[in-house]
């Protein structure tokens, strides 16, 4: 097995001596780890080793700095060696900083030399790395990455079907890698011989070693591999000379029965055993490797099967009291007799930060978007846990009554109880409508969890006890809205603070008026009491905090160094330091006692929304508007980790090809992702609108597509343009300018010559599509134009505007041929329009629930359709199929699928979680819609005959993507992974690394969505 020594050459790279980029004792470390494996890859796995930098004795120089060209020339010189003298083995290892640089075209990974500044020079292509690695003459290659970011090297990674090779990056592209090593201790451990059973290592059984490795280190940064061909070895304790000892040995020691045996078979019998006793070790270790070791796949960091098995029994070799450890995946039957309950699951995350709170013990945190969306995180390693799948109308307060329950508190004053090992939700209380109160703008629970206080939109405020469902009092005395509210920490004491500039303080024993504070010039947006429950620390509109005396209501200090408005503060709990973000990217850490900023946390390109101190103030939090919370060490204000690089964004309208299978959806972030949904793939995202993308269409012959702005979420920012995109290349062809607001509908005519948009500006435009150039605009209604559809014969439009009736328009005059104002005198407003084959009938549904099949030539009401929804009920968006006889809508959190010859309902079905739907669409020649929701960055696809969901596409914002069935079986791009997370029934949470060979199936997604049912795919494919 043992490779002749001067076939194999080692290049071993340790950089600690860098001019811009930090330098830290462990970069130190980890260079002396890097020369103890360079010496264990010359002494036992047979390498002649080059050192760089290299020292006089030829050991690693930790004072000396390597620049590009001395790295490229080692590299080259290792990857390209003279045909006198062939090289069989390459091995590369590289232990410093790792850099990624973001261009048009991805993601780029590098290896950064000493004069790397992360700026404008980075250091060695990890790309440039990938295209030696191929070209090279040398058949055997590995390579270990030590550094930050290295899982770049994978990016965009192919197979290389000449070479065997074995690669290992310390970290995923995404994410940077501990100091201390993980990678090179566990080489260290791994490589050394003397220390494995059988005394030697191949890259199989490395990588086998890693998987096992990685499955027990805690935290979130894991290893990635990839190996192809024969296994290569990597070190052997027994050496040649050794191996022909052993051999000379077994022949001596039955050499006597030569000298009394003179039959030739027996002597060769004799030799036989003789060797056998002295190798059966081996053997045993040769047949049981024969049996339990498959090779490891290409492109996986867990060996991918077809026919899952059921984990190896072995037998220890008893004559040799030795335990023989073996590694083996585990299967759907083992994984299911450890825990009851698994759930594969994509980290979508949430679309905004608004609110966060740790649970007592530290371990979990409480988030929500101040919307619809509530989760739970594990601490630890920042993965998601549980998503809240009840309907809220927007949540304004988030609390904890023990470790395992939470309590979240809606806009519309009901109160949920989470228990969070079960994910049941239970609807606590439900309050009436209160005149006097309205809705709550945010609430504040107790620390028990007994009490609430609801801040009122009727600038009033309510206490309620929560175990008798009873409102203890009315606090009245504030004259404009309440922004935020809190309990002191023993609960005797409220503070609330309000649009009018003041912070009052209140009694909760008698529900009086402690004191006003009056100091803000605005709004007061952020509140905090002081562990110790003395002070009161505010922040407002006026970009300043103030700390305050609870005692005697006077103010004690001012702090001002935020640009913009505070949205969140909080004290740290030695009562020391507090924390404040907001509108201007950053979150600041002040010293209490001197009102100093100690350092400010960068790194954000949009508003922070929320912050706060772990239980124990080692850890702070802050999450921002892209939906990212991040995870910050208080003493040294440095990035632990965060939830994801991507974060999310919402989707705000889609459009389906009418071959059925390119689909484009809108984000509320301006951008524009093409779907394959015959592959499940992503095909590209194109940043397109300054903000959300209101409205996108397909051309008839799928070619081109049209997209149109709206508003952003906070209403902020608004795009009022249209743009035409070449869909084969991705190239965006011109942009429309004309309307005067945000774009509501985008059509093209039937024979894909004319583009109509309609807007919020009472207007429709006709645009040619060759020249770009405005045909007319369509002026006559008083209020937003809704939606606007061509027949189809091109000859007409319908339009629709808010409660403002229909109008049915001539093309290309303009000239209005009939007004509808059936409806108009209910205020209610035709949402979704579709014109029969003949031209002269079109299919209404209205915003309140009903239905009418209009004839356009008398005006007249042909049939009404009623009960879509219930009587309170509105719908939320509705398509109807390419024939018209079907309608899907979705309405009080339920699809509904009406046919429209019968006039009934056929189906009816509630999605596992409650999502505000923004999108629908029929895919043609199909049975099979799509949804989106601004509320999580996927595409669901639904099959229509059974109410199931068949998979989830999501489009993240760092570019990666993920296809998933609800039964957690996916495929994703290069770095899509890290958003998959398996959780057990205790809610423990991990990514799917260990479990990738049983849920990486892209042939079983790309089934399901040919079948339209992802339990069919998985029966086919013979599981259960």
């Amino acid at each position: 097995m043992t490779t002749n020594p001067l076939n194999r050459d080692a290049l071993v790279v340790g950089i600690c001596q860098y001019g811009d980029l930090p330098m830290s004792k462990q970069l130190d470390t980890l260079a002396k780890q890097a020369e103890q494996l360079a010496q264990l890859l010359e002494t036992q796995g047979g390498f002649k080793v080059t050192r760089l930098p290299c020292a006089a004795d030829l050991t690693l120089d930790l004072k000396k700095r390597v620049t590009l060209p001395e790295l490229e020339q080692a590299i080259e010189k290792l990857l390209s060696p003279p045909k006198e003298s062939p090289t069989q083995t390459a091995l590369l290892f590289f232990a410093g900083h790792g850099l990624v640089k973001e261009t048009g075209f991805g993601r780029e990974g590098f290896l950064a030399t000493s004069e790397a500044d992360g700026q404008s020079v980075y250091g060695f292509s990890l790309k440039t790395l990938r295209e030696w690695l191929c070209k090279s003459s040398v058949k055997q290659q590995i390579v270990f990455l030590e550094a930050c970011h290295s899982g770049a090297f994978f990016t965009d990674f192919q197979d290389d079907k000449e070479h065997d090779y074995c690669f290992v990056t310390s970290a995923r592209a995404h994410e940077p890698a501990l100091a201390e090593g993980l990678l090179t201790q566990a080489l260290l451990n791994l490589l050394n011989c003397t220390k494995q059973s059988g005394g030697y290592v191949t890259s199989d059984s490395l990588i086998k070693r890693l998987q096992e490795k990685a499955r027990i280190t805690p935290g979130w940064q894991r290893f990635q591999w990839r190996t192809h061909g024969q296994k290569i070895e990597l070190c052997d304790v027994t050496t040649l000379k050794g191996k022909l000892r052993k051999i000379v040995a077994g022949l001596l020691k039955f050499s006597w029965r030569i000298i009394y045996l003179s039959s030739v078979t027996i002597f060769l019998a004799s030799l036989a055993l003789g060797i056998f006793f002295y190798y059966r070790e081996d053997f045993v270790k040769l047949v049981h490797e024969t049996k339990t070791e498959k090779p490891t796949p290409s492109i996986s960091n867990q060996p991918e099967t077809k026919k899952i098995e059921k984990p190896v029994q072995v037998t220890p070799v008893q004559e040799e009291q030795e335990d023989v450890q073996v590694s083996v995946p585990k299967t759907i039957d083992s994984l299911q007799e450890e825990h009851e309950n698994i759930q594969v699951f994509a980290q979508q995350g949430l679309t905004n930060i608004s609110r966060m709170i740790f649970s007592s013990d530290g371990k979990t945190i409480l988030s929500s978007d101040g919307g619809i969306k509530v989760k739970l995180w594990d601490a630890a390693s920042g993965r998601e846990v549980r998503t809240m799948t009840e309907k809220l109308t927007r949540a304004v307060g988030l609390g904890f009554s023990n470790t395992q329950t939470a309590l979240i508190a809606d806009w519309d004053r009901n109160v949920w109880q989470w228990d969070l090992i079960s994910g049941t939700q239970i609807q606590l209380m439900k309050a009436d409508y209160r005149r006097d109160c309205g809705v709550w703008y945010n609430a504040a629970f107790s620390s028990d969890g007994k009490k609430l206080l609801g801040g009122c939109s009727e600038k009033t405020l309510e206490l309620w006890n929560l175990e008798s469902n009873y409102i203890l009092y009315t606090l009245v005395g504030h004259s404009n809205f309440i922004n935020t509210v809190r309990f002191s920490p023993d609960n005797s004491i409220a503070a609330s603070a309000s649009e009018d500039g003041v912070i009052k303080l209140w009694n909760l024993s008698t529900g009086q008026e402690i004191y006003t504070l009056n100091g803000h010039t605005g709004g007061v947006t952020a509140l905090v009491f002081s562990p110790d429950g003395k002070t009161i620390l505010s922040g407002g509109v006026d970009k300043i905090l103030k700390l305050w005396d609870i005692s005697t209501g006077s103010l004690i200090r001012t702090f001002t160094r935020h640009s913009d408005r505070v949205l969140f503060v909080d004290i740290a709990p030695n009562g020391k330091i507090a924390v404040s973000g907001g509108l201007d990217d950053t979150a600041k850490v002040w010293d209490i006692n001197t009102g100093q900023v100690i350092y400010t946390l960068k790194g954000y390109s949009t508003w922070i929304g929320s912050v706060t101190f772990s239980p124990d103030g080692n850890v702070i939090l802050s999450g921002s508007k892209n939906g990212v919370i991040k995870f910050w060490d208080t003493a040294s204000g440095q990035l632990i980790h965060s939830t994801g690089t991507g974060g999310s964004t919402g989707m705000q309208s889609i459009a389906v090809a009418s071959n059925g299978q390119m689909v484009l959806a809108g984000s509320t972030d301006g951008n524009l992702h093409f779907w394959n949904i015959v592959s499940g793939k992503k095909v590209r995202t194109l940043k397109g609108h300054s903000a959300s993308v209101n409205a996108v269409a397909f051309s008839p012959d799928g070619h081109l597509a049209l997209s149109g702005g709206g508003y952003s979420l906070s209403g902020k920012d608004k795009d009022n343009t249209i743009k035409l995109w070449d869909v084969g290349p991705g190239k965006q062809i011109y942009t429309l300018k004309g309307h005067s607001d945000s774009i509501s509908t985008v059509a093209f005519s039937p024979n894909g010559q004319i583009i109509l948009t309609g807007s919020s500006d009472e207007t429709i435009k006709l645009w040619n599509v060759k020249s770009g150039q405005e045909i007319i605009t369509f002026r006559g209604h008083s209020n937003y134009v809704n939606t606007a559809v061509f027949s189809p014969d091109g000859r007409t439009v319908l339009s629709s505007g808010i409660r403002d009736g229909l109008r049915l328009w001539e093309v290309p005059s303009g000239k209005v041929i009939s007004v509808f104002n059936n409806r108009k005198e209910n205020g209610d407003t035709a949402e979704y329009i579709s014109f029969l084959s003949d031209n002269k009938l079109a299919l209404v549904s209205y915003f309140y629930g009903t239905g009418v099949l209009l004839d356009l030539i008398s005006g007249k009401e042909i049939k009404s359709f009623e009960g879509w929804c219930p009587s309170d009920g509105d719908i939320d968006e509705a398509s109807f199929s390419p024939s018209s006889q079907l309608m899907l809508l979705s309405c009080e959190n339920s699809f509904r699928l009406w046919d429209m010859v019968s006039e009934r309902e056929l189906r009816r079905w509630k999605p596992n979680e409650y999502n505000d739907v923004t999108g629908l669409s029929f895919i043609p020649n199909s049975h099979n819609a799509l949804s989106v929701s601004y509320s999580e960055p996927a595409i669901r696809l639904w099959n229509t005959d059974t109410g199931k969901e068949v998979v989830k596409l999501i489009a993240f914002n760092d570019g990666e993507w993920v296809t998933i069935t609800s039964e957690g079986y996916y495929q994703a791009s290069v770095d899509g992974e890290k958003y998959i997370n398996i959780r057990t029934n205790n809610n423990q949470v991990t990514g799917i690394e260990e479990y990738k060979h049983i849920y990486h199936r892209p042939d079983i997604v790309q089934l399901a969505l040919k079948l339209g049912d992802s339990q069919r795919a998985i029966a086919q494919d013979g599981k259960e």
